[in-house]
């Protein structure tokens, strides 16, 4: 297989940076200089093989990853091949992974392993839990909603701050008094971003309502989803 020393550079570059490390941290990490450490980020100086090794246990993740094989491309070849089935990014998988103890770094590893992946069963086994996803997606659209008005008044703001610049105030007068006396024309683009932008109040206002009978949807059925992992009832003695 033909690798690229500009692909392995790139690689290490956004490991660095998804933890917001700057080059002399990890240099500080490799035992290496920080002149090494930019030279391996452009390309121009490929890690010898126990730097790579460093490398895979300072961003745990497999030596494919680094090398850019697409076996690897989520760090592992496991966690590709999870991601390839299930869609759950190298994130996602990590999380669990360490709910469920399955690493030794892992809080959960050990004892209380056992326990979790037996919650983690019982929690993605319910009859509930795709009730609980359909109430979260729901949510999560009323909230895209809502976020996509602001950006569209915050766009029109700008606009009219624009237009309050260059209008003649007395002109706005006469335009303020025609609106108040419905005689206002509506072809004219100054109108038309106004009546856009009251519109656009009026929805912002509108969309408040289906976002909290969401929120009251989804701590529902949390509760029902709750009840069912554990039918037991205790709390309602």
């Amino acid at each position: 297989m033909k690798y690229s020393t500009s692909l392995v550079g790139e690689i290490i570059r956004l490991e660095r940076k998804r933890r917001n490390w700057t080059q002399q941290n990890l240099s500080d990490k490799l035992g290496v200089s920080n002149n090494q450490v930019s030279k391996y980020e452009k390309g121009e100086l490929v890690p010898p093989i126990d730097t790579l090794f460093k490398l895979c246990d300072i961003f745990d993740c497999e030596l494919g990853y680094l090398l850019g094989e697409e076996n690897y491309s989520e760090g592992s070849r496991l966690e590709t091949e999870i991601y390839n089935l299930i869609g759950l990014n190298s994130e996602s998988i990590k999380v669990l992974k360490s709910i469920t103890g399955t690493e030794r770094r892992s809080p959960a590893f050990g004892t209380k392993s056992e326990i979790y992946r037996s919650l983690i069963n019982a929690l993605f086994s319910a009859n509930s839990i795709f009730h609980f996803f359909n109430c979260l997606e729901n949510m999560a659209q009323c909230i895209n909603n809502y976020n996509d008005n602001i950006q569209q008044l915050s766009a029109l703001e700008n606009i009219l701050e624009e237009k309050y610049r260059q209008i003649n105030w007395q002109d706005y007068l006469d335009y303020i008094e025609e609106y108040n006396d419905g005689n206002v024309n509506n072809g004219t683009h100054f109108a038309e971003i106004i009546m856009t932008y009251k519109d656009l109040i009026y929805k912002q206002e509108e969309l408040i309502y289906p976002s909290k009978v969401a929120k009251y949807e989804l701590s529902e059925v949390f509760i029902s989803l709750i009840e069912e992992m554990f039918p037991q009832k205790i709390w309602k003695k």
